[in-house]
């Protein structure tokens, strides 16, 4: 009698396929209980060049009380124009079965393909769904300014000196607690 060990590639990648498809539904459930919700995308560059958007959820967890951030998955972009980049958004998000007259925001980093008033991403979004409004990634402007303040040396040395005392201090006070 044969028995299955499940160590096949093809069955490891179908059961991570099925366990995607399980997550992503119950994210979108989630998602569905909130009145709105708001969407957040990356560009991302894996191994092969292929570039790739990181499509994120943001909205309200009335059951916890939390607001949660929630990767619902890639989207494989041929162009990026900032039309082809919508179209593709809006259908990848309709696919995963999203309501998309819930979406209130919408945020990218401050490249003109994303942010551009007349054929940025946000542009082609206010127009399909208008109450969706724009915001410039927060974490993106923070890491714009320290890159730029990076060039100051004395800033430079003072976040060096930073990271040196926290690789000190994490370990220590990851033992206390």
């Amino acid at each position: 009698m044969l028995t299955q060990e499940y160590t096949s590639p093809e069955i490891q990648n179908e059961l991570i396929s099925l366990c995607c498809k399980q997550i992503t539904s119950s994210i979108i459930r989630d998602v569905h209980k909130s009145p709105y919700f708001g969407f957040i995308a990356d560009k991302a560059t894996d191994v092969s060049t292929m570039e790739q958007m990181a499509m994120v959820l943001r909205f309200f967890d009335k059951e916890k009380g939390v607001i949660r951030e929630e990767f619902v998955g890639f989207s494989e972009v041929k162009r990026t124009t900032g039309e082809e980049l919508a179209d593709t958004f809006l259908a990848n998000l309709t696919q995963l079965g999203v309501v998309l007259n819930k979406m209130r925001g919408q945020g990218y980093d401050g490249a003109a393909n994303m942010s551009g008033v007349r054929r940025g991403v946000q542009a082609k979004k206010s127009q399909i769904i208008p109450g969706a409004i724009y915001t410039h990634c927060k974490a993106h402007c923070l890491n714009l300014v320290i890159t730029h303040a990076c060039r100051i040396p004395l800033i430079r040395n003072m976040i060096d000196i930073v990271q040196q005392v926290a690789l000190i201090c994490i370990p220590v006070f990851r033992q206390t607690y």
